[in-house]
């Protein structure tokens, strides 16, 4: 018989706080005051919500989307960038190295501004050159919906999120409150107030009551959203441990007769990606773990197993 030894959310604390270790090297500074873990990893999830991902998007354009001449090229850059799946982190504000910083707008809106710069920085070789006009656009998993280029200190202006509205009423609508209404309009002052505090705002078009876009903001003034990924990945992988170790048990006798496993099996990550990647203690063994949503809910989790090849090369990645 087969015992299977896996801590995923252990693994994964590692993982983060080696992560975090890696971004400190890069120029990132994270709290020093944080001795629970557990704040460690909402600082994470912070920043990580800050940062778009590398992913091609499509872009879409506000009917009345115009750009000054001394910004297109810059624009033309970030368009680049943008459908190519390029970082956009060096367009973003310089406070994405406070990873504790937060982002009201985006927080609250959902909506990311970017600098326009169409060289390096000589103050910081991390970020593009800092612009006046910067563009205001709102970020999905595929698609850039770019809202207008305008002055900084537009962070609490309601028209971006009128634009929104009436150009890209899906983005909005699927946020909407049934039967709420709020007693009077808040102001952009009020509105930053609330933000600084840790209170969520939200948000009204016509007479139409929205939550809000961005995920919200918690009392700490982190990203709510942020919270919850952590929070949901930590779940994520209480239940995939547990379909692994069944998996194992399931199939204890082939794998003993195909493998030569015997006993304790303990397991550890070497990838925290898709697919999950572990080995066992005596890096003797690959195991491949790939699942598949079946609903927002449940999946399906396969495991393969190969022999390990190259031992020196498995221990630098462990």
């Amino acid at each position: 018989m087969i015992n299977p030894l896996l801590d995923l959310k252990g693994d994964y604390y590692k993982y983060v706080f080696s992560e975090i270790d890696k971004l400190m090297k890069l120029g990132f500074k994270f709290p020093k005051n944080e001795n629970s873990d557990v704040a460690k990893l909402s600082t994470y999830g912070n920043l990580l919500v800050r940062i778009p991902s590398n992913e091609p998007r499509k872009i879409y354009y506000a009917k009345n989307f115009c750009c000054p001449d001394e910004y297109k090229e810059g624009l033309k850059q970030v368009e680049s960038e943008i459908k190519n799946g390029k970082s956009l982190l060096r367009r973003l504000s310089t406070s994405i190295l406070n990873a504790r910083y937060s982002d009201g707008m985006l927080f609250d809106f959902g909506i990311t501004h970017l600098h326009l710069g169409t060289k390096l920085s000589s103050k910081n070789r991390m970020f593009v050159e800092r612009t006046h006009k910067v563009l205001y656009c709102l970020l999905t998993n595929d698609s850039a919906y770019f809202i207008t280029v305008d002055d900084h200190k537009h962070w609490a202006d309601i028209n971006l999120m009128k634009t929104l509205h009436s150009n890209f009423p899906e983005l909005i609508e699927k946020h909407q409150l049934n039967g709420l209404s709020l007693g009077k309009k808040i102001t952009e002052e009020e509105r930053i107030a609330m933000r600084k505090g840790g209170i969520i705002s939200f948000l009204q078009l016509d007479d139409k009551v929205f939550a809000p876009v961005g995920g919200g903001i918690t009392s700490a003034c982190t990203s709510l959203r942020g919270s919850n990924n952590i929070i949901q990945q930590l779940l994520f992988l209480e239940s995939l441990e547990k379909e692994i170790i069944k998996i194992i048990e399931i199939n204890s006798s082939r794998i003993m007769a195909e493998r030569g496993i015997y006993g304790a099996l303990e397991l550890h990550f070497a990838t925290f990606s898709k697919p999950l990647i572990m080995f066992d203690k005596n890096l003797k063994y690959k195991f491949c773990i790939n699942w598949e949503w079946r609903d927002n809910k449940s999946f399906y989790v396969t495991v393969h197993i190969d022999k390990v090849l190259f031992n020196n090369s498995i221990k630098k990645i462990l």
